[in-house]
């Protein structure tokens, strides 16, 4: 069983968790204005690695592959109930850690079963189904939480999501 986390703790790690959403949004952003397929590969493996990130907070493994200092999304005292009705389904983003896994972080054999058609990422697909995700936790925390510095910069960064 995982110990709890103090609130001091989850207040310092919120900068983290907004350099993840900064940082893919701001990919997304430069993604769509690439000038040429090397910033498309490069900016795609940012993606790729922000975006697993993500989803590996907001979708925690089985609890026998959880480490003792991964942050989760369950750490923060949020109204699970409304984080549950309103995030997307994890069925619908569930492909992004093996094709992170296999596409950039880690050379494999498998790189060779994508093919132009596969190998692609979605990221505005993407990025409009984490942000659904982002709201959700948002509106899932409690007052006191929603008043911190990083959480009021990871909203505006939601509403910049929801432009795309």
């Amino acid at each position: 069983m995982r110990k709890q986390i103090s609130q001091y703790s989850l207040k310092k790690s919120t900068e983290h968790l907004l350099y993840e959403v900064s940082t893919f949004y701001q990919t997304i952003i430069f993604l769509k204005n690439a000038k040429n397929q090397i910033e498309v590969n490069i900016l795609l493996d940012d993606f790729a690695i922000h975006a697993r990130n993500l989803f590996d907070f907001f979708y925690p493994k089985k609890p026998n592959l959880i480490k003792d200092d991964d942050m989760l999304v369950t750490d923060f005292l949020i109204n699970q109930k409304i984080f549950n009705r309103n995030k997307t389904n994890k069925n619908k983003l569930s492909f992004i850690t093996e094709k992170a896994n296999k596409q950039v972080a880690h050379l494999t054999y498998k790189r060779n079963r994508y093919s132009k058609k596969t190998k692609s990422w979605p990221y505005i697909i993407i990025g409009r189904e984490i942000n659904k995700t982002l709201q959700a936790f948002y509106d899932s925390l409690s007052i006191n939480q929603k008043k911190w510095k990083n959480i009021i910069d990871l909203k505006n960064h939601i509403e910049e999501l929801s432009k795309i």
